[in-house]
């Protein structure tokens, strides 16, 4: 019975807590990969300039942070491709924002962008080909359909449950991964939406939630 004033969620994470090991307290990859540093950031000149946000249509305004969203990912997957023949999957990477510099940065691994929508997968390829970029793959379709084998996921805010779809491709294919989820609140107003909400929402088989098996229980 879940203690007086303490909600049945509530009692799940503690439950939780009390069978996980205590944290280690470990230095931020910020502070301490040498992609982060000042001398080492992406240097955009050096790159063909479809690679640059610009290149898939970003406005002039949102241009610098964007490409401080894909600096500060590109900081954490960098020195985890850490093998020439890796091969790197972006789940609902759409026109490539990460992947494509990715790709340029490390054109001894494949990349391949997973996404429903072919109008972004078609100006991913457009990019790559302007820039020369060879080796980049894509893949048409859900989450759930992709099987190739791979070594490291990528996930940046991905829409609706895509992921945790994307995490649990990640977990079932033994790849490493580095996931930053989406806000789902637009759902709700964007239910009928093919992309964010049909092709995501139609995995209720695949996937349980709460997505803890210990907060489930007790649920």
């Amino acid at each position: 019975m879940a203690a007086l004033g303490v909600k049945r969620y509530e009692t799940g994470l503690l439950e939780l807590h009390k069978q996980l090991s205590p944290p280690s307290m470990v230095a931020h990859p910020h502070s301490t990969l040498a992609s982060r540093s000042s001398g080492t950031r992406i240097t955009w000149s050096t790159l063909p300039p479809q690679l640059h946000p610009a290149g898939a249509g970003v406005p002039a305004e949102r241009r610098q942070r964007k490409c401080d969203q894909i600096d500060s990912v590109l900081a954490i997957v960098m020195p985890l491709a850490s093998k020439e023949d890796m091969h790197i999957v972006d789940f609902g990477g759409g026109t490539g924002a990460i992947a494509l510099p990715l790709a340029g940065l490390l054109p001894e691994v494949t990349v391949t962008i997973v996404d429903v929508s072919e109008k972004s997968l078609a100006i991913a390829q457009r990019r790559a080909a302007d820039a020369g970029v060879v080796n980049l793959k894509i893949f048409c379709g859900d989450i759930g359909s992709f099987s190739d084998a791979f070594d490291l996921g990528i996930s940046l805010h991905a829409c609706g449950e895509a992921s945790d779809l994307a995490m649990h491709a990640c977990i079932t294919a033994g790849a490493r991964f580095v996931i930053a989820p989406c806000c789902v609140g637009k759902l709700s107003r964007k239910r009928m939406n093919n992309v964010t909400w049909n092709q995501t929402g139609s995995f209720d088989a695949r996937l349980s939630y709460p997505r803890s098996a210990v907060i489930s229980a007790v649920l």
